[in-house]
């Protein structure tokens, strides 16, 4: 039997594999992002991570919540508190006798989800956009994740702000992009007051990035203004790819389902773009069954006395 946990701030996802799959899930979640703004408070991080996985685990059958056999579990924050994360390892397998319970950063079973264990980039699409990369010796880096106003080269928000700027330049210019003004109209309302529509929604960055929808959408119908700006983001995403080593690539996130999206970044690439094989908690259930040599299996931060690895970043 094996066990594979995806915890976040938003819930908490826990397989258990023995002869029959069964997935549960809770929604108080958890993060050990937290323990860096929370001078002091370490031991209330790892309390309240190891309090939604066992409220998750509690969803079980009860012949099914005690997994003997290996456990992993992803936690945004583990890369980044490492000794935290060793913590929460020795707790939890307090918790499960018999059970070997190792904890690693969500980023590790994105990863390893989404090209199956095997080394490569993977871009996490929506709002924002980062890009994971694992070497085949187990390097495990970040790119391009600086916010939108100095990154996320490619996301939802980079294209939508892209096609209302050239929206706007449009309407300055006398030109008409036909369909892609009237999409801009239909979601934004007056385009003249569109600066002052974005400034006080909150988060400008998420308000753009409804409009890539619109966009790819007409993309996909052939609108040649809307082909335009999401060849400019695909080139964009695929900078930031290439920067980040040589492949393979997946996508996943909100834009991974436009296909058009993925031609276009392939097509910037010159090689193939896939969507992700498998979500996170794939990811962690793949690397807790004992079956992979995969290079992510030396970021796994173990409730044993052994320094955890360094370079398994959050």
């Amino acid at each position: 039997m094996f066990c594979g946990i995806d915890l976040g701030r938003s819930g908490c996802r826990l397989a258990v594999v023995d002869d029959r799959p069964l997935v549960v899930s809770s929604e108080g979640g958890a993060s050990l992002i937290d323990a860096v703004d929370s001078e002091g408070a370490h031991s209330e991080v790892v309390t309240a991570a190891l309090q939604a996985i066992l409220t998750a685990r509690d969803q079980l059958p009860a012949e099914r919540r005690h997994p003997a056999g290996s456990l992993v579990c992803g936690v945004a924050g583990a890369g980044a508190e490492p000794e935290l994360a060793a913590e929460l390892a020795t707790r939890l397998q307090a918790e499960l006798p018999g059970t070997t319970v190792q904890v690693t950063s969500d980023l590790v079973i994105t990863h390893a989800g989404a090209l199956g264990g095997r080394s490569g980039s993977v871009a996490n699409v929506g709002t924002g956009a980062e890009v994971i990369a694992l070497s085949p010796g187990g390097e495990l880096r970040q790119f391009g994740n600086w916010g939108p106003w100095l990154g996320d080269d490619g996301s939802g928000a980079w294209l939508g702000r892209e096609a209302l700027r050239r929206v706007l330049a449009s309407r300055e210019a006398d030109y008409d992009l036909g369909p892609l003004v009237g999409a801009a109209t239909e979601r934004y309302g007056d385009l003249d007051r569109l600066h002052q529509t974005l400034a006080t929604s909150g988060t400008p960055a998420r308000s753009t990035a409804a409009f890539a929808g619109d966009v790819l959408r007409l993309a996909e119908d052939g609108e040649p203004g809307a082909l335009e700006v999401t060849r400019s983001a695909a080139d964009a995403l695929a900078s930031v790819l290439q920067r980040s080593g040589p492949g393979p690539y997946a996508i996943t996130g909100g834009l991974s389902g436009h296909q058009v999206y993925l031609d276009e970044i392939a097509g910037a690439l010159g090689q193939p773009v896939t969507n992700a094989e498998g979500t996170a908690l794939d990811g962690a259930l793949l690397l807790a069954g004992g079956t992979t040599t995969a290079p992510h299996l030396g970021l796994l931060i173990g409730a044993a006395t052994r320094t955890p690895p360094e370079s398994a970043t959050s």
